[in-house]
């Protein structure tokens, strides 16, 4: 699958394109049946019904920020101050992706939407390898390795941005767009800031989970932008 690429518009870079998103690691089938165990659920079932809605998607491969690209245009300094530790890392994982695993997670996955405490061990659930698992929003951020012990006890973790308001979305449009916002329609080529449009581009093809179509700028991407433009994101909270 071709990576995506950022098409510069202005004169100095007319015509040329950069890979700002390089493959971490290959998607991998794990041996065996092409009905795993892993993916046998109850007749019936809300996973079972689920994995029937996913199973024929294609596994997207897992993409990394390349840093070599942005040192190439100029925007690598900015981009690690831009980017908080934790999203660094989030960019930065590079583990083999395991389609039966993914599978088995994805239908399986719930999230309490009613819970907003960050410590609650209910909050997420999911069945991984064939057992059972819960744990909280802090809990996932720490295996994942985004988060560190220290970093869920600040007061900014546990106050983190949840959601933006509609009011609030268009006026940060307006402070870094052109025109007037609509999330089903307005395209990312309307940032006024290159660098924002770099990574609205990255966070369309990781965080976000959308594929190649992703010229409109959407009101999770304009809350991603926000969370880092004004450093208010708890990256555990927004991958729910």
């Amino acid at each position: 699958m071709p990576f995506p690429t950022i098409f510069l518009s202005s004169d100095t870079h007319h015509h040329q394109h950069y890979v700002i998103l390089a493959q971490a690691q290959p998607a991998c089938v794990m041996a065996g049946p092409e009905n795993h165990a892993f993916l046998q659920f109850e007749e019936n079932s809300p996973a079972l019904a689920r994995l029937a809605t996913i199973r024929h998607k294609a596994l997207e491969p897992a993409r990394t920020i390349s840093w070599t690209t942005l040192q190439t245009l100029g925007v690598k300094e900015r981009a690690k101050t831009f980017l908080p530790s934790a999203w660094q890392r989030l960019f930065a994982i590079q583990q083999p992706q395991y389609r039966e695993l993914v599978l088995e997670f994805c239908s399986t996955y719930e999230f309490a939407l009613s819970c907003h405490d960050l410590f609650d061990d209910q909050a997420i659930r999911f069945r991984l390898g064939g057992h059972d698992h819960h744990l909280s929003v802090a809990q996932l951020g720490l295996r994942m390795g985004i988060y560190t012990e220290a970093e869920v006890q600040r007061r900014c973790f546990r106050r983190a941005l949840k959601q933006i308001p509609n009011d609030t979305a268009t006026a940060f449009w307006h402070e870094i767009g052109e025109g007037p916002y609509n999330p089903t329609v307005t395209k990312a080529t309307h940032l006024r800031d290159p660098f924002h449009r770099y990574f609205h581009r990255v966070l369309a093809h990781t965080i976000a989970g959308r594929g190649e179509g992703t010229a409109v700028c959407t009101l999770k991407d304009l809350f991603f932008l926000y969370c880092l433009v004004h450093t208010r994101s708890d990256v555990t909270w927004l991958m729910r």
